[in-house]
């Protein structure tokens, strides 16, 4: 049977939600908090969403723009369920892609009828789509390493096979033998290095197809000719575009990509540098998301980014003082002082 996400700011109604739809059969999640639902979203791939719109740090409406934002799940059926009845507010919903909006109360049957219908819809879409796998190559570094080629997931069988990968995806330019032996084994001499280089080589090429690591002029590159995708490089282009443009909407897709430390699981010295940039960098898009949202009077999302921002640096001062000083904005003093003394603020 299909699975179903959940979400509704009040217990009660989740729990009513939840107890309807495993009547019918469904697998079902019930969540309380956005935040935790995007967090488990990774590991748990619903066949759709039913959501309430008004909930305290992050309303419904972003909820599914962020939904919209992870691999697989563009195109996943949302359905708004929520007492906000105007026709401006529906029309808000399906405008960021709500596949339906029911109003509060509900009758239990036009539920299940409307999700019924947009889980049929979704299955056309489905069957419609090419059975082929797709020729794109998909390289994701945030979180880990991962890998799609010819719509199959790699496995490595060697990490340092995957680490040289990564490393050769960040030199388009090319590397000597040398160059890579220092960033993968700098502890090891120069003939030990070069041996283990090669043995390393042998295992990239072959979990990938042959010509996809090419030598030329005794430099190393990874085959680009083919379509490719790699989450770190589209991250930093929509970064430069946000900050350059100035636009929410830029800023909040940026964020959405990011969705980990860069190469979590490996401690290389370069790897580890570049973690430590981009960590940076997105705190900066955080902040400067916040200050974004907050000049377009939109306190409520300014607040979520300044909350993202205390869960990705959470020895950062300054952006304590600010997620503190929103809440003040929207009247949350209980969570503007739990802000103060650096503590969780969604309970």
């Amino acid at each position: 049977m299909p699975s179903i996400l959940v979400l509704d700011d009040e217990p009660s109604l989740t729990k009513l939600l939840v107890i309807i739809l495993e009547q019918q059969g469904y697998v079902v999640r019930g969540f309380t908090n956005p935040l935790e639902a995007l967090e488990a979203l990774p590991s748990f791939t619903p066949d759709a969403i039913i959501s309430d719109v008004s909930m305290p740090l992050m309303d419904g409406l972003e909820f599914c723009r962020q939904v919209r934002l992870i691999d697989g799940l563009e195109s996943i059926p949302v359905i708004f369920l929520s007492a906000l009845a105007e026709r401006r507010d529906v029309r808000d919903g399906m405008n960021v892609g709500a596949d339906d909006y029911l109003t509060k109360p509900f009758q239990r049957e036009e539920l299940l009828e409307a999700l019924e219908v947009r889980l049929k819809r979704a299955a056309q879409r489905g069957s419609l789509s090419s059975p082929e796998a797709s020729d794109l190559m998909q390289a994701q570094a945030f979180g880990a390493a991962n890998l799609v080629h010819r719509g199959v997931q790699v496995s490595w069988g060697s990490r340092k096979a995957a680490e040289f990968f990564f490393l050769l995806l960040e030199h388009p330019n090319g590397l000597t033998t040398w160059a890579a032996a220092e960033a993968l084994w700098p502890d090891k001499d120069e003939s030990r290095a070069a041996s283990v280089f090669h043995t390393t080589l042998h295992r990239l090429r072959k979990v990938l197809d042959d010509d996809m690591v090419y030598t030329r002029n005794r430099r190393y590159y990874l085959n680009t000719d083919s379509p490719m995708s790699y989450d770190v490089r589209e991250y930093t282009q929509l970064v430069h575009r946000a900050q350059q443009d100035n636009d929410l909407e830029s800023f909040a897709t940026a964020v959405g990509l990011y969705r980990g430390a860069y190469l979590a699981d490996f401690e290389s010295s370069w790897c580890v540098d570049l973690r430590e940039t981009l960590h940076a960098t997105h705190l900066s898009l955080l902040q400067d998301a916040s200050k974004r949202a907050e000049g377009l009077s939109d306190t409520r999302r300014a607040t979520w980014f300044a909350h993202l921002a205390t869960q990705h640096d959470t020895y950062n001062d300054t952006v304590w003082l600010d997620l503190s000083r929103l809440y003040e904005r929207l009247g949350d003093t209980k969570r503007a002082e739990r802000a103060r003394s650096r503590l969780e603020t969604w309970d």
